[in-house]
């Protein structure tokens, strides 16, 4: 089960695009949107210091 992709936003910090993030139409391959290495401009929309995740977009 694929959950989306992963991005570094910062050199120690990374955080989620889920799979419903990626693109404005649904799909099941993150790899049909993004490729290793990658420069993509995301919105941080969530943020849980508890379990110390960023949640990301690349849909706004």
């Amino acid at each position: 089960m694929r959950i989306g992709a992963f991005a570094q936003v910062h050199k120690n910090h990374a955080g989620l695009v889920p799979i419903h993030e990626l693109a404005e139409r649904d799909m099941d391959d993150p790899e049909s949107v993004l490729r290793i290495d990658d420069e993509v401009m995301v919105e941080v929309v969530g943020i849980n210091l508890h379990r110390r995740r960023i949640l990301l977009s690349l849909r706004s």
